[in-house]
């Protein structure tokens, strides 16, 4: 009797991605556009901008038009 042994091979995606997590200035491009994507959508919440103006919101009533 013959003996085969069967070697796993990984899937092609699997492959691509230890490829590129292999490849360090890849990774940090990843980051940085992870962490502009993450400042576009948090940061006007953070400093409470008006979505349709994006003016500063006042955190509080102004007395006067020129109290600012």
């Amino acid at each position: 009797m013959s003996e085969t042994t069967v070697i796993k091979k990984d899937s092609y995606y699997r492959d691509v991605l230890k490829k590129f997590t292999a490849h360090k200035l890849a990774m940090i491009g990843v980051a940085i556009i992870v962490l502009e994507v993450l400042l576009v959508i948090f940061l006007p919440m953070i400093l409470k901008l008006d979505p349709y103006t994006g003016v500063q919101r006042q955190t509080r009533p102004r007395a006067f038009p020129w109290d600012r």
